[in-house]
């Protein structure tokens, strides 16, 4: 419950969820401006888990970007429990991982695939510096970063 560095799972999950916001409003753009606030909630993740940002795009679009990562693994099968309200557990399945482990080698496969690349090198690190730039931002309470 130490990070070495902060963002941990929240920059896992939320590089994917940047990615596909910048395809759908910024296109090859990325982010010009953040301003956000983050925050740490759930016990048993050791950094921030929670944000809530306003974000200018490249392209001129605004908009805001509320996400939490807060959810429990389930013990006894596959799903996830999501906790709301401090105690009320809602129980979420998930059908595993399967599909998208055999898309993900199917697109290794066949380099001629369009689909098998979706980012170029430097979408993903203008996804990532997103990502950075939020909890830049959050740990100096909404300070709007300039990307």
């Amino acid at each position: 419950n130490k990070p070495s560095w902060y963002g941990g799972f929240f920059v896992d999950s939320f590089v994917h969820a940047t990615a596909m916001l910048r395809a759908v409003l910024g296109g090859k753009k990325g982010a010009k401006t953040i301003s956000a606030i983050t925050s740490s909630r759930a016990e048993h993740i050791p950094s921030a888990d929670t944000m809530a940002a306003n974000v200018e795009w490249e392209s001129g679009i605004q908009g805001i970007i509320s996400c939490t990562v807060i959810l429990q693994r389930k013990l006894d099968g596959p799903g996830y429990n999501l906790i709301v309200n401090n105690d009320e557990v809602e129980e979420f399945g998930f059908g595993g991982l399967d599909a998208e482990f055999l898309s993900f080698a199917e697109a290794c496969e066949s380099s001629s695939s369009k689909e098998s690349h979706r980012n170029s090198p430097e979408e993903a690190m203008m996804d990532l510096a997103l990502v950075e730039a939020c909890l830049n931002s959050g740990k100096e309470r909404g300070k709007q970063v300039v990307l």
